[in-house]
């Protein structure tokens, strides 16, 4: 009985989650793409940071 629930809410939980992926697919790839936006910012500024300290150790 335990072991059928179990797939019972697996195959719900899928279900469930193939929906929630279908719908918030758009958010997902507007988040990430932010997110990844936002790490080369990041870099950018640290990679200037690191040139401008290497000037003025020069």
């Amino acid at each position: 009985m335990g072991l059928q629930n179990n797939s019972f809410f697996k195959a719900v939980a899928i279900w469930s989650f193939t929906i929630f992926a279908a719908t918030s697919k758009n958010v997902w790839t507007f988040m990430l793409s932010k997110f990844g936006f936002f790490i080369k910012e990041v870099r950018f500024q640290r990679s200037e940071d690191r040139s401008n300290l290497f000037l003025i150790s020069n």
